[in-house]
């Protein structure tokens, strides 16, 4: 796992394995989340790096992110 931090436009990129992107999932306006052809997330960027703890701690398990993310957030909270 790599963190990517861009203080200039305080974006947080955090790279979970190598893979290339097939399709970005926008979970909301500052969240999108990087899926291999075989739906696995391989990245998760925060436009705003302030939004990273919240969303683990608020909206990891909401209805509103794929299930394939909340799986991915349960694992990296435990």
């Amino acid at each position: 796992m790599e963190f990517q931090l861009d203080r200039d436009v305080n974006a947080l990129y955090i790279k979970l394995r190598p893979g290339k992107v097939a399709q970005t999932i926008e979970v909301t306006t500052t969240i999108y989340v990087d899926l291999d052809a075989d739906d696995a997330p391989i990245g998760i960027e925060f436009t705003n790096a302030d939004d990273f703890l919240p969303f683990l701690r608020d909206q990891a398990d909401s209805a509103d992110v794929p299930p394939q993310v909340r799986e991915l957030f349960r694992v990296t909270a435990a």
